[in-house]
């Protein structure tokens, strides 16, 4: 049995066997279905890396592997342990990886593509803008100081997806050009950070303590090393596999 085997067993025996709801059962299915196709992906991508660490296509290849990979995780822990915060940080996760396809969509020159990718993104900023503002105000009262974190963190998305337009527009009428083809690398690292930062600012802690608070809330149906093993270090999986 291959690593990803033995990594899909676990995954069904530390999660699906031991929740009853219908419905919550049935999006930790998919969940894990995503997972399996996505993690042999992230695997061979970022094996490639290793092999040609130079190769600046196979590093943004594995990052956006790894990035859609975070995508059914989300899902899966939002499933176990649904909550405003939780749809919050699914949906950041989410529109992370809407961002990296706009990119590789636009260096290929799909027009198409990139339009479509964009209206998706519209709404789903909107739908961002509306969990974020609601959580900034159920802090207001409480945490003044994290409720203007979170709204400051909404507003240096908004700024990243507007340069990501931007910059993949640039690309699309300028595809030889070596300068706009480093701002939209530049505009989708500043739209990831930009989204990671807000998932903290929502959380008020630290990756870490996300991570060990998530453990917790699931009654340690998952542990800190599982999380730690998907949610930061998925690299660790294709060292593991060789």
């Amino acid at each position: 049995m291959s690593n990803n085997q033995h990594l899909q067993k676990y995954l069904t025996l530390l999660l699906l066997d031991k929740e009853q709801d219908p419905q919550r059962k049935q999006a930790l299915e998919k969940a894990i279905a995503d997972m399996e196709g996505q993690i042999t992906d992230a695997v061979m991508k970022t094996k490639a890396v290793l092999a040609d660490p130079s190769d600046d296509k196979k590093k943004s290849d594995a990052k956006k592997a790894l990035t859609n990979l975070q995508v059914p995780l989300a899902n899966a822990i939002d499933a176990l342990s649904p909550s405003k915060l939780s749809d919050l940080k699914k949906l950041c996760r989410e529109v992370d990886a809407e961002t990296q396809s706009v990119g590789a969509a636009a260096k290929d020159g799909d027009k198409q593509a990139v339009k479509s990718l964009l209206d998706d993104l519209k709404k789903n900023n909107e739908d961002l803008e509306k969990l974020a503002n609601a959580r900034a105000a159920e802090l207001a009262s409480t945490d003044p100081i994290q409720s203007e974190s979170i709204r400051k963190a909404l507003k240096d998305v908004e700024s990243a997806q507007d340069s990501l337009k931007h910059a993949a527009r640039d690309v699309l009428a300028n595809p030889n050009n070596e300068e706009a083809q480093r701002s939209l690398d530049n505009a989708v690292d500043k739209n990831h950070n930009a989204l990671r930062n807000l998932e903290a600012a929502a959380e008020g802690k630290s990756v870490g303590q996300d991570v060990a608070d998530g453990s917790n809330k699931l009654d340690d149906m998952l542990n800190v090393q599982f999380l730690t093993l998907f949610k930061i270090s998925i690299e660790i999986i294709s060292l593991c596999s060789f």
